[in-house]
């Protein structure tokens, strides 16, 4: 547990669906332990003293609606997040939104972070999602669209999206807006609209 800004104490890190109590109290244990050898020990989720010259890292070790929900209050903290947790966060994020998704390994991917699928008793339609967590001076180029766009005619999604936490150059929406009907691209500003939900 961890202090937010309302003066609430919110889970910085959650398991769920435990076989036994005993389980669960022995990994809370287990917890406090390693916690008591590393000293480590926060009392603030977040701080607002600007006076520190040292940029804060954010900590999840997973994503949930707890972490939503602080995001949707701390956007600018989606810069903070790795790589690898921003897929996570997009992933999750459309499985909201009632999407069958499948992260691809955390590796090269060859620009595929996720593969998202839209059922219903009619039809489907194949989505891929590459995800670029950049920081905000640094916008998406018009090389990733080209990168995606091979991807898509390549694997014939129904539609290709890329998600950033930053934007994109002139150049990459221009490139975007020829190739419309197969790439969507989402910005900080979209992220910031799917989080309003939580």
């Amino acid at each position: 547990m961890a202090l937010d800004s309302d003066g609430e104490y919110r889970a910085i890190e959650v398991e769920a669906s435990m076989d036994s109590k005993e389980i669960a109290e022995s990994r809370i244990n287990s917890k406090l332990s390693e916690l008591i050898k590393s000293g480590e020990f926060r009392e603030e989720l977040y701080s607002d003293d600007d006076t520190s010259t040292e940029k804060s890292s954010l900590i999840i070790t997973d994503i949930n609606d707890e972490v939503k929900r602080y995001l949707k209050k701390h956007p600018e903290k989606l810069h903070d997040l790795t790589p690898r947790r921003f897929e996570e966060l997009v992933a999750s994020i459309l499985e909201d939104m009632g999407l069958d998704v499948q992260l691809t390994q955390a590796t090269r991917d060859g620009g595929t972070d996720i593969i998202a699928e839209f059922k219903n008793a009619i039809t489907s339609f194949l989505i891929l999602v590459e995800c670029k967590k950049y920081s905000p001076e640094n916008k998406v180029g018009v090389g990733i669209i080209r990168e995606v766009a091979g991807v898509h005619s390549f694997k014939q999604p129904s539609k290709s999206i890329i998600v950033t936490t930053s934007t994109f150059t002139k150049p990459a929406k221009d490139a975007a807006s020829i190739l419309k009907e197969q790439i969507d691209l989402k910005d900080y500003f979209n992220l910031k609209e799917w989080l309003n939900k939580y």
